[in-house]
């Protein structure tokens, strides 16, 4: 758990401004795992620990405990119940999975149900202890990965609210468009949890991914589209995740998402407009005409996650709009009446221009089969991206 990191700089702050606090994640591993106990609880309990399918009790964090261990599950719970009385300022806990985690394959768990059963069955556990215990702490879980589908045999607890998580939403449509099977089943999902379920559903959207590799996947237009059909679904918050390492690059996009969360229906491009003038100046005209030419192009034509791999000649055209783009920014950067910070950001902005153009070569190639060109293109925007690291624009590939 690193909330510890920020909580005395961040609890007045939050406290002041009567934002409740959130904390948690994929963190079942925080509260039961091998190193516990001078890493001699596996030692001493290899039952508790998930079996993979070779029967082996694994001491991989990814792994899920057996659930179906009462012993196992009250340890989790009492570790969580320790960290949660020691941090009273924690209001609403996330208590998710290990992210793409696996789960216990022995006989026992799996008469428990699927993983989504399982999944459920040990959030409701687990929150009706901490209704006893901490009624004043709420419990959060995901409706994620492989269990965005309600289960068939266990109800999820009213008490606890609940997040759907798109993860693999294709940005080419939205979500309740036709023609993407994924988002198509991920939209009857979410109105199937509507449906069956009576508590609180917020989605946690994906307007700004890590496997978007820091492209700047500008949104405003497609964002308020999604968060009006939220709206009128009955879903009843939205949430989003955000990096200092690239918080340049999707800086338009968390500054209209924080309107659109409180009114779906005010107008995106006066925000557009005020961000631009703000962050660029006398220059913010001409970025809010960039902003809009990569709404239509990024997700379209680079290499984000489940976007389709297009003709060959579509990705020269979106080429030519990235190099036209670069133009403006290149004019605007001309004029001595710009401020140096202004200046500064424009320099930004057009590095996020030329990392689109790179992504769109690297996608032509693919959509040529050049595996040849593919490596070096891939090579060439990793060298890139490390060069131009800690600039507030891009979050390096670690390899």
């Amino acid at each position: 758990m690193k909330w510890d990191n920020w909580r005395d700089v961040l609890i007045p702050e939050l406290q002041k401004r009567d934002i409740k606090i959130e904390v948690g994640g994929h963190g079942y591993q925080n509260f039961i795992n091998v190193l516990m106990e001078d890493g001699k609880l596996y030692e001493r309990h290899p039952e508790w620990f998930g079996e993979d399918e070779s029967g082996v009790r694994s001491k991989n964090p990814r792994m899920v405990i057996c659930t179906s261990n009462a012993d196992a599950v009250k340890y989790l719970y009492n570790n969580l119940l320790n960290y949660l009385k020691q941090h009273p300022e924690i209001k609403i806990f996330d208590f998710w999975p290990p992210d793409s985690e696996t789960w216990c394959c022995c006989d026992e768990c799996r008469a428990l149900g699927n993983e989504t059963e399982r999944h459920f069955l040990l959030v409701n556990h687990v929150a009706e202890l901490l209704y006893k215990d901490l009624p004043e702490v709420t419990l959060e879980c995901l409706a994620y990965n492989r269990y965005t589908r309600p289960a068939q045999q266990v109800k999820l607890n009213e008490r606890v609210l609940l997040d759907f998580c798109p993860i693999g939403q294709n940005f080419e449509y939205q979500l309740y468009e036709k023609g993407n099977a994924r988002n198509e089943d991920y939209n009857k999902d979410l109105n199937t949890w509507l449906k069956v379920f009576k508590g609180d559903i917020s989605v946690y959207t994906y307007f700004r991914k890590y496997a978007w590799r820091s492209l700047p996947n500008i949104i405003p237009h497609y964002m308020q589209n999604e968060l009006k059909y939220y709206r009128n679904l009955g879903v009843r918050g939205v949430s989003v995740y955000s990096e200092p390492g690239d918080w340049f690059t999707y800086g338009v996009n968390h500054y209209v998402f924080s309107r659109l969360a409180w009114n779906p229906d005010v107008a995106v491009d006066p925000l557009i407009e005020t961000y631009s003038g703000v962050v660029f100046g006398n220059a913010g005209s001409t970025v809010r005409i960039v902003y809009w030419e990569l709404e239509a192009i990024v997700r379209f034509a680079c290499n984000i996650a489940h976007t389709s791999v297009r003709l060959p000649g579509e990705y020269e055209y979106f080429s030519q709009r990235i190099k036209i783009c670069r133009e403006k920014i290149a004019l605007a950067s001309e004029n001595k009446d710009v401020d140096i910070l202004f200046q500064q950001n424009l320099k930004k902005m057009d590095l996020m221009l030329e990392y689109a153009g790179k992504s769109i070569d690297y996608m032509k190639y693919k959509s040529q089969n050049n595996d040849e060109k593919m490596k070096n293109a891939d090579a060439e925007i990793k060298q890139f991206l490390r060069e131009h690291a800690y600039k507030g624009v891009f979050i390096p590939h670690k390899q």
